[in-house]
């Protein structure tokens, strides 16, 4: 049903409203000739310009708009809390504070980064269907939103690494030391930036680098290809593999016993000494199998989130059409990779207790009163 509106803005605005085509074309021509336009208009739609396809689709309505802004702030908020908790009781926590967990750490942080810096810009691109910040800041949020995400998943593929060599290798926890865990993340973070800067320095289609009013990251073939395999299928397969050695690894030292219990296959203590190595020994294997099924169900919810996402990046270069009238599918697969940020903390607090008891003392301030007791 068409409505009767009255509007009042000045002519500019009017004219940027119409170049995005939200408003039609007479708004711009109802000037009463000092800079004000007042003019009763009936509506019936509005349209922006496609990002996919180059078309018109509709924008939202009002109802729509608050509804998808209230979802996306939510999920934003979430995330942003969510991956803070993470962080504090890694911080808070001695339990948690172990060198393995700098790792865990620093992936929160990563997770933390795309809900402060690429969420909220990512939403409100989304809700008002049109890019009006300029080329600059279009420029350095795409290349901040494949850092953080990149960052993200290859923070995965070393946590994977890491789970497997503790596995595998009983000394590797002696060999496991700040300095080379830094390491680790220093190159997670130094492959990340490579691959999110190229845009930058010229490698990007005409198309994306000269559009006014949408912000996609590059459509050039080649670089589309050197990112998504970069930040996603070479990780995923590395990944995957992984997964499949510690299943390995983890079978052939495990064996069944009549009562259907399983025991870890180990020498037979010969004194007191080797009896307490064992249980060590195997309080470890433990411990590290735990974290390895908890990061397997992390690397499951990674594929789900976003497989979907880089198979369309890496269609998308080659039928750009095929996607026109289909933006809301592709939001959607998009901000599902972002739900990804959010899922690791909350993976944590239903199959980790260290880091679901570090929650709750947060929740119920008991490290407030532990460091402020007065």
């Amino acid at each position: 049903m068409a409505a009767t509106v009255a509007m009042t803005t000045t002519s500019a605005y009017a004219d940027y409203w119409d170049a995005t085509s939200r408003l039609p074309a007479y708004l711009a021509n109802a000037s009463d000739g000092n800079g004000t336009v007042a003019a009763n208009v009936t509506v019936t739609e509005t349209y922006v310009t496609s990002a996919y396809g180059g078309g018109l689709v509709p924008a939202y309505g009002l109802v729509e708009f608050v509804f998808v802004s209230s979802i996306l702030g939510i999920l934003i908020l979430m995330t942003i809390v969510g991956n803070v908790f993470v962080i504090a009781a890694i911080i808070l926590e001695k339990n948690l504070q172990s060198v393995a967990n700098h790792l865990i750490l620093s992936l929160a942080v990563a997770d933390l980064l795309v809900a402060a810096l690429v969420m909220p810009l990512s939403a409100v691109y989304e809700v008002t269907k049109t890019w009006f910040l300029g080329r600059q800041i279009c420029n350095m949020w795409t290349s901040l939103d494949v850092l953080c995400c990149t960052a993200s998943i290859l923070h995965l593929v070393i946590i994977s690494l890491d789970r497997y060599w503790a596995i595998t290798s009983i000394d590797y926890i002696h060999r496991r030391t700040p300095k080379r865990i830094g390491l680790m993340i220093v190159m997670v973070w130094v492959i990340s930036a490579a691959i999110s800067i190229a845009p930058l320095f010229g490698w990007r289609d005409p198309e994306t680098a000269h559009a006014s009013d949408t912000c996609l990251i590059s459509q050039d073939i080649g670089y589309t290809f050197f990112s998504t395999f970069g930040a996603f299928y070479i990780p995923m397969v590395v990944m995957l593999s992984v997964y499949y050695k510690i299943y390995r690894a983890a079978k052939s030292r495990i064996r069944k016993k009549p009562g259907g219990r399983a025991k870890m296959q180990l020498p037979p203590p010969s004194t007191v000494g080797a009896v307490q190595t064992e249980a060590t020994t195997m309080t470890h294997l433990n411990n590290e199998r735990k974290a390895a099924k908890t990061l397997a169900i992390i690397t499951g919810s990674f594929l789900l989130c976003w497989l979907p996402f880089f198979i369309l990046e890496v269609v998308k270069p080659f039928c750009h059409d095929c996607f026109q009238g289909l933006d809301a599918m592709v939001s959607v697969l998009l901000w599902l990779g972002y739900f990804n940020s959010l899922l690791n903390p909350v993976i944590y607090t239903i199959f980790s207790p260290d880091f679901r008891n570090a929650f709750h003392k947060i929740l119920l301030g008991r490290y407030r009163k532990k460091y402020y007791p007065h």
